[in-house]
């Protein structure tokens, strides 16, 4: 599994509309195969309106296919390596 941040910049984003957009991450991962993709946590940037979320995937195309099943516009999905 490869490492990916879904970096969703959302104007007027607070802690209850974070907690709804990733509920429906979460939904959309659960019912998917867990050998291609798995959500790994996500992080609220209040100040900033922008909400990170963790995908683990067996490649970026199964990504790229979660944010358009769920219609999320403007997402930046990128690949990240832990460093420890």
């Amino acid at each position: 599994m490869t490492a990916f941040v879904l970096e969703l910049y959302r104007p007027g984003l607070d802690r209850a509309g974070g907690t709804r957009l990733v509920r429906s991450i979460r939904r959309a991962v659960a019912g998917s195969d867990a050998r291609a993709i798995r959500y790994g946590g996500s992080t609220l940037a209040l100040r900033d309106e922008v909400c990170y979320v963790r995908i683990e995937a067996s490649d970026r195309a199964v990504v790229e296919r979660l944010v358009a099943d769920l219609a999320i516009e403007g997402a930046r999905v990128s690949e990240v390596v832990d460093l420890g």
